[in-house]
Formats: C-alpha cells, structure tokens, sequence
C-alpha cells in the first residue's frame, strides 16, 4: 500500500450497482491487480487530476492581462487573416494540382 502523507485512510462505498461492481472487477483482473489495487489506483490517478473548478480557480489568480473568449477569438482570427501565404486547394473539377 502507497501511504503519501501520515497514516493512511480507508474509504468503504455502499450500494455500488452490480454493474459497476463487475466492471471494476473485470478491470482489475484485466490488469492483473486485485480490486482493492486497481481502485487505489484508479482513485489515486483520479486524485492528481485538477477538477474543471481547481483549473478555474488557479487560472484566476494569474496575474496578466484579461480579455475576453471573443476578444481571444477575434485575436486568432485576425491573425490568421494576416498570413501571408494561402494554400492551394485544387478546384473541385481537378483531381490534381496544377489544374
């Protein structure tokens, strides 16, 4: 067992649907693990993956400029408008290039 900081904790569920119960266990036999091992890691993957709200939250407190989707939108546009080179897509009566 992996303890990561003090002592570690238990966690029991109840109710989990058969459904789910038989796919956990599939997995873990898959993978060659029991399925307190396979949960434990699969908890633990889980666990260093920031939720959508963490992700939010840390970007909020950079400091920089703000702007918005639009205007970040708007800028990528302009951007790609400017470039100086457009690729050749061949007519939809040609097979081929040159046409």
């Amino acid at each position: 067992m992996h303890v990561l900081l003090g002592v570690a904790k238990n966690i029991q569920i109840r109710n989990v649907p058969n459904e789910v119960h038989e796919v956990y266990k599939r997995r873990a036999a898959a993978a060659g693990k029991s399925l307190q091992e396979y949960l434990l890691a699969d908890l633990t993957a889980q666990a260093g993956r920031p939720t959508m709200q963490e992700v939010l939250d840390r970007i909020a407190t950079r400091k920089g400029g703000r702007i918005t989707g639009a205007e970040a939108a708007e800028m990528v546009r302009d951007e790609r408008d400017a470039r100086s080179w457009r690729p050749t897509l061949p007519s939809p009566r040609c097979s081929t290039l040159p046409c």
